[in-house]
């Protein structure tokens, strides 16, 4: 999940002309899965699923600490972290970001996860990008 959650974030970052993973474009990976998510979940749904993502990214990740998630599931302080933590920053919003995913997978399964990050990046290539969890490998 990783890798992928790496992939989705340098490709937003291409999309907004930034040379390598930034503030805003990390932010508006995340606000994208908000506003999606949000639909089919809810608000409080959304919020719930990324502070559980966020206590999980916590554990590998001091800087992720930093970060607060607003009622509405806004992340709050990630321009704090870029500014203030440059070198480690595009591994820390990895890190959460395949803290997300791997709930989705986990919860609704590696074909519906798989669908929803093509639903909100529809040009993304996804080839070569297995969601499948570890105990759901043959």
């Amino acid at each position: 999940m990783r890798k992928l959650a790496r992939h989705i974030l340098l490709y937003e970052a291409k999309e907004n002309n930034a040379a390598d993973v930034n503030a805003q474009s990390a932010a508006l990976v995340f606000e994208k899965w908000r506003l999606y998510l949000s639909k089919i979940i809810g608000v409080a749904g959304f919020h719930s699923l990324l502070n559980r993502a966020w206590a999980l990214a916590k554990t590998e990740s001091d800087f992720i600490g930093a970060l607060q998630i607003s009622i509405d599931g806004t992340l709050v302080g990630i321009e704090k972290i870029d500014s203030e933590h440059r070198d480690p920053f595009p591994l820390d919003v990895e890190i959460l970001l395949a803290q997300l995913l791997m709930l989705l997978d986990e919860f609704i399964g590696h074909v519906l996860t798989k669908r929803l990050v093509s639903d909100i990046w529809p040009a993304l290539s996804l080839e070569g990008y297995d969601l499948m969890t570890k105990k759901e490998s043959p």
